[in-house]
C-alpha cells in the first residue's frame, strides 16, 4: 500500500521530455559501462602477450588507447551528468510545487498541529530526499542490473567456481543488510524527527527573541534550546553508531570475500586454467562491479529512506480541504456573498450550526460580539479557511478588474522587503504608479513615514522594528490600491490611536466605497450610523440585529 502510494505520488513529476531524459540518461550509462570493458581486455593483452616478450611499441600503442577510451569516457560521463542535474532539479521543482499547493489546499485545522519548523524542514529535506532518491533508482536500476548481468556472464566465461564463490559471499552481506535495514528505518525517522523539533525550537526563539530580552529569559531559553539540541544529538548518534556498526561488519565480510578469491584465483593460476592478466582482468571487473553490489545492498534502505521521507510528508499532501468556497459566474444578483444553512465543528466541537447570512453588493456590515464568541472564525470561514456543511457562494461582478477579495488580520502579515513590494503584494495589473502610492499612503497617514525612508518607497523595511499601528496602516494601504470586491478586516484598526483611527478609517470607507466591508472591531466609535451590525450571538440564533440611523451604540466585550 505504502509503495503504490509513493509511486502515484512521483509519477505527478514525470512528462515526455522528463521521461525522454532519463532514457537517455540509462543509454549514455550503458554506453559508458561498454566502454570501461575495453581497457579490461587491454590489460590481459598487456600483462599475457606484451610483457612475456616485452615489446615497448605494442605497450605504448595499448597505453595511448587506453588513454583515448578514458577520455572518450569522461566527457561521455560529463554530458550525461548535466543531463541527470536537470533530472533532479527539473523532479525537485515539480515535488516543491505540489507541496507548496498542497499546504494552501490544505485544511487550516491540520497544519495548525504541525509546527512550522517542521513543516519547513517536510517541505525542503523530506521533499528533496524523494526526489533524488526515487530519480536514482529510476536512472541506476536499469542500468545497474544491466552491468551486473553483462559483468557476471563476463566472470562465468572467466572462471565459474571463483564467480560463484564471490556471488555467494556477497548474497551473505546483502541477507544481512535486509536484516537491520526495519532498524535503520526506525532510527531515520526518530532521528528526522527530532531534527524537525530542532528546527523549530530554533524558529521559535527566533520569533520571540524580543520577548526573550525584554523578559531576560535568556539562560531559561538558551537551557530549554541545548535540552532539544542533547535529544536530537542523542538519536543522531544512536543513528551514526548503528551506521558504523553495520559499516564495520560489511566491511570484515568484504575483506574476507577478497581473501577468498585471491586464494582460489592463485591455485587456479598455479593449475594452469587461467593466466594472471585473466585473473587481473577478473578481480579488476568484479571490483567494477562492487559499486553495482553496494547499491543492490543500499536498495534496502533507499527504499526505506523514501518511505521515511513520504510517510512525514504525507499528512500535508493528502486531505485536502473538501468545501470550497461556490464562485457564481452571475454579476447580476442583488448579493455580493450568500451564507446558507452552514455548519462548521473545529476540533469536535460544533462552532456554527444552520448559520445564514447574506451581503449585499457596496454594502459596509459591522461584526460585533464578545471576545471568544466566534467572530474571527466566522469572517475566515467566508473567506474560505476551513471546512463546512452547507453552502457559501459569492457573486462576483465581472465586469470589474478588482480582485475577489482581500482580508486584513489584527495579526501583521507584511514581510522583509522594499516598502513597494508589501505595498503591490498580489497585484497582477497595471504597475501602480508612485503618484498613487504615496496619495493612499497620506490617506492613511504615513507620509511622513516614507519621507523618512532613505531609499522611498523602494527602501527596505524590517517589519520587526515597525510599531503595531504602522503595520496595520501599511495593510490597510494595500488593501486601497487593489480595492477587492470584498473587503474582510479583522480589528484592523486596533493598533492607532484614537485620532489617528478615526481619520484613516474615514479615509479608508471613502476610498473603498465601491466594495463591500465586513469588519470586526470592539471600538464602537468608528461603526457609523449607515453600517448594518451584526452580532454573533443573534446571528448564530438565525437572526440579524440591526440599528437604525442615529441610534446610539455600545460595543459588546
Amino acid at each position: 500500500m505504502l509503495l503504490t502510494q509513493v509511486c502515484k505520488y512521483i509519477r505527478q513529476i514525470f512528462d515526455l521530455n522528463l521521461s525522454m531524459r532519463i532514457i537517455a540518461t540509462v543509454i549514455l550509462k550503458i554506453l559508458l559501462f561498454g566502454l570501461s570493458l575495453i581497457p579490461l581486455f587491454l590489460i590481459k593483452l598487456i600483462f599475457d602477450e606484451v610483457l612475456p616478450n616485452f615489446n615497448l611499441i605494442s605497450l605504448v600503442s595499448i597505453s595511448g588507447l587506453v588513454f583515448v577510451i578514458v577520455v572518450l569516457s569522461s566527457a561521455i560521463e560529463y554530458f550525461t551528468a548535466q543531463i541527470q542535474i536537470s533530472i533532479y532539479i527539473t523532479g525537485e521543482y515539480k515535488l516543491r510545487q505540489k507541496f507548496i499547493d498542497s499546504i494552501f489546499n490544505k485544511n487550516i485545522q491540520i497544519l495548525d498541529r504541525i509546527s512550522s519548523g517542521d513543516i519547513i524542514y517536510r517541505g525542503s529535506s523530506d521533499t528533496s530526499r524523494i526526489t533524488s532518491a526515487s530519480l536514482g533508482i529510476l536512472i541506476d536500476l536499469p542500468v545497474n542490473i544491466i552491468y551486473f548481468i553483462i559483468s557476471t556472464i563476463i566472470l562465468i566465461k572467466i572462471n565459474y567456481i571463483i564467480f560463484f564463490v564471490s556471488i555467494s559471499l556477497i548474497a551473505i552481506k546483502l541477507l544481512f543488510t535486509a536484516s537491520v535495514s526495519n532498524k535503520f528505518h526506525k532510527l531515520n525517522y526518530e532521528k528526522r524527527e527530532k531534527e524537525a523539533g530542532l528546527l523549530d525550537a530554533l524558529k521559535q526563539t527566533i520569533d520571540r527573541l524580543l520577548f526573550i530580552k525584554l523578559n531576560r529569559l535568556k539562560d531559561f531559553e538558551i537551557k530549554k534550546y541545548m535540552s532539544t539540541l542533547n535529544t536530537y544529538f542523542f538519536h543522531s548518534k544512536k543513528l551514526s553508531i548503528f551506521q558504523a556498526l553495520v559499516g564495520s561488519i560489511t566491511g570484515i565480510v568484504s575483506t574476507f570475500s577478497q581473501l577468498i578469491i585471491i586464494i582460489l584465483g592463485a591455485f587456479f593460476i598455479s593449475q594452469g586454467e587461467i593466466t594472471i592478466g585473466l585473473f587481473i582482468s577478473f578481480m579488476n571487473l568484479l571490483q567494477r562491479i562492487n559499486p553495482q553490489i553496494e547499491y543492490f545492498n543500499s536498495i534496502f534502505f533507499t527504499y526505506k529512506d523514501i518511505c521515511t521521507s513520504f510517510q512525514r510528508i504525507f499528512p500535508i499532501i493528502s486531505g485536502f480541504q473538501n468545501n470550497m468556497i461556490e464562485i457564481e459566474n452571475s454579476s447580476y444578483s442583488k448579493n455580493l456573498l450568500e451564507v446558507e444553512n452552514v455548519c462548521v465543528s473545529l476540533e469536535q466541537k460544533v462552532i456554527f450550526e444552520n448559520l445564514s447570512f447574506s451581503m449585499n453588493r457596496n454594502e459596509i456590515v459591522s461584526v460585533i460580539g464578545r471576545s471568544g464568541c466566534g467572530k474571527s472564525t466566522f469572517c475566515k470561514l467566508i473567506a474560505g479557511i476551513y471546512d463546512y456543511q452547507g453552502t457559501i457562494k459569492i457573486y462576483p461582478d465581472n465586469s470589474s478588474n478588482q480582485p475577489l477579495m482581500g482580508f486584513v488580520l489584527e495579526v501583521s502579515s507584511l514581510f522583509n522587503g522594499t516598502l513597494r513590494e508589501n505595498l503591490t503584494y498580489g497585484w497582477t495589473g497595471v504597475p501602480v504608479t508612485n503618484e498613487k502610492i504615496v496619495e493612499i499612503l497620506e490617506l492613511v497617514e504615513m507620509k511622513t513615514f516614507l519621507l523618512q525612508l532613505q531609499d522611498g518607497l523602494d527602501t527596505n523595511i524590517i517589519v520587526s522594528r515597525l510599531s503595531h499601528g504602522e503595520k496595520q496602516r501599511i495593510e490597510l494601504a494595500r488593501i486601497m490600491l487593489i480595492q477587492p470586491q470584498l473587503i474582510i478586516l479583522d480589528e484592523a484598526t486596533s493598533g492607532l490611536d484614537t485620532e489617528t483611527e478615526r481619520i484613516v478609517w474615514s479615509n479608508f470607507r471613502k476610498y473603498c466605497a465601491s466594495s463591500a466591508i465586513l469588519y470586526i472591531t470592539h471600538n464602537p466609535n468608528i461603526i457609523f450610523d449607515s453600517d448594518r451590525l451584526v452580532d454573533m450571538q443573534t446571528l448564530q440564533e438565525n437572526r440579524k440585529l440591526e440599528t437604525s440611523e442615529g441610534e446610539p451604540f455600545t460595543a459588546i466585550g
